[in-house]
């Protein structure tokens, strides 16, 4: 029986402190509001430029075309037809413009690499290869 009138003056209690500390709490509430000496900091008004975001897309991306080179690529014959090879040019396509601009560019460029395309670039004499535009003269819009 004690143990029941004991659980009883528990609880009472406790919804008789929910009710006042309700009160006290929109009443500190608007007291530290009054007296806020906190200012807000200030926001970054000139944006950052793309170098210095970090797209966690574009880094996946960069990571997986350089385990390409390093695993794949390099254990195979050179096949890419342009001087800048297609892994290299979509590794700084998607560094430079991010991962969907990136990911275009590299299509673009892999669906171009062939025999059949060859003869409407330049060759670099140096290299027997085709030169490609480079990645500055893309027109994304």
């Amino acid at each position: 029986m004690v143990g029941k009138l004991l659980k009883l003056f528990v609880l009472l209690a406790f919804l008789g402190l929910s009710q006042t500390s309700q009160a006290d709490i929109s009443e500190d509430l608007s007291i530290i509001r009054k007296s806020n000496q906190i200012k807000p900091a200030k926001e970054e008004t000139a944006p950052r430029s793309k170098r210095h975001q970090v797209n966690e897309l574009s880094l996946v991306l960069t990571s997986v075309i350089k385990l390409y080179q390093t695993l794949v690529s390099s254990q195979d014959v050179p096949a890419c037809n342009f001087t800048k090879s297609c892994s290299r040019f979509s590794r700084e396509a998607v560094q430079k413009y991010g991962p969907f601009h990136g990911i275009m560019m590299a299509s673009d460029r892999l669906q171009r690499c062939n025999g059949f395309a060859k003869k409407y670039y330049p060759i670099d004499p140096s290299s027997g290869l085709a030169i490609d535009h480079p990645i500055e003269k893309y027109h994304l819009h």
